[in-house]
């Protein structure tokens, strides 16, 4: 699915954000190539983060809007990228 971009709703620059009606979602990249995906869910204002390779939950936040969860998104990214857990 395409990323949705509105006057007040843009991605993040190097970031691939889909703008869903329940949410958003981004993908990261970590060592070796591994890919994660970082998921807003708006009703609960949840923040996960899978490893898509083995669907394990690597990482939760929590935000309360979608700018917020773009800041989670960003925090969770970098740790991806340094190996890291939240």
């Amino acid at each position: 699915m395409a990323a949705v971009e509105t006057a007040h709703e843009t991605p993040l620059d190097d970031f691939d954000e889909t703008i869903r009606h329940d949410g958003a979602e981004w993908f990261a990249e970590g060592p070796g190539g591994a890919l994660h995906l970082i998921r807003w869910f708006a009703n609960s204002g949840n923040v996960t983060v899978w490893r898509l390779t083995s669907m394990r939950v690597m990482q939760r936040g929590r935000a309360g809007s979608v700018e917020e969860a773009r800041g989670e998104a960003v925090r969770m990214a970098g740790l991806i990228a340094a190996g890291k857990k939240a």
